[in-house]
């Protein structure tokens, strides 16, 4: 869950590629699993709410969207960029 990273920045990647979703934190993969979206899907990002559907205090410093899955050397990199800035 991800109440485990509540305290503490983290630097959290979702990656949804033609067949699997990944999930990354601190530049390591912690889980993956198949799904698959179409051209006709309706994706929502909802960031900071908490189980019961209620806001919590979220704090982001960095956001970004591709529009391909990024690689595990991408995601990598991207850490290593920003986890300084963040003490990590």
């Amino acid at each position: 869950t991800m109440s485990a990273y509540t305290g503490a920045w983290k630097y959290i990647v979702g990656v949804q590629d033609a067949t699997t979703q990944y999930l990354y934190v601190n530049g390591s993969l912690i889980t993956s699993s198949a799904a698959t979206i179409t051209a006709s899907s309706t994706l929502y990002i909802c960031s900071g709410l908490a189980a019961g559907a209620k806001w919590n205090a979220t704090r982001m410093g960095s956001f970004q969207i591709y529009n391909r899955a990024l690689s595990t050397t991408e995601i990598t990199q991207n850490y290593n960029v920003l986890k300084t800035r963040f003490g990590l």
